[in-house]
């Protein structure tokens, strides 16, 4: 596979991304879920536009205009509760973060190896903040250390 052909897988996975965070915030009747995926569609959007950068400094010729989803979600999985869609979610994620830290290697010193390294740290972030979403939709999710209730809750 090509540097070049990379490069458009990756703008392709950001494009599935964005717009399955979108079409999941559309459908979406929790509000605090649907804002979650709504920030996410516009991350993954502007990881599309810093890869678009790279790409047209590296193929000025070329356009990128026919760059689509390279795997459109349609329905193949299968989501049984909001649980289920926030661990496809995160799988979706570290998948992002592992292509990423892949793409770092192929860019080695250079300056686009930062660039995917920052976007592989971003995938993390992502995957943190659909963990923490399932955490409170599971109800383990505390905003104080539990350890603080020692002795206070003995009657």
């Amino acid at each position: 596979m090509t540097r070049k052909d990379i490069l458009v897988l990756a703008m392709g996975n950001e494009i599935k991304s964005s717009n399955f965070y979108q079409k999941l915030a559309d459908i979406s009747t929790m509000q605090d879920i649907k804002s979650t995926f709504e920030r996410l569609a516009q991350f993954e959007h502007n990881h599309l536009e810093k890869l678009k950068k790279i790409y047209l400094k590296e193929y000025p010729e070329l356009t990128v205009m026919n760059i689509t989803e390279n795997d459109q979600f349609n329905g193949r999985a299968t989501f049984h509760d909001s649980a289920d869609v926030l661990r496809y979610g995160m799988k979706i994620e570290a998948d992002m973060q592992r292509s990423y830290r892949e793409l770092a290697e192929n860019y080695k010193g250079q300056e686009e190896e930062k660039i995917f390294l920052e976007l592989a740290k971003e995938e993390n972030y992502h995957e943190e903040v659909l963990e923490g979403e399932l955490q409170k939709l599971q109800g383990a999710y505390t905003w104080f250390d539990l350890s603080e209730l020692n002795g206070k809750m003995d009657d």
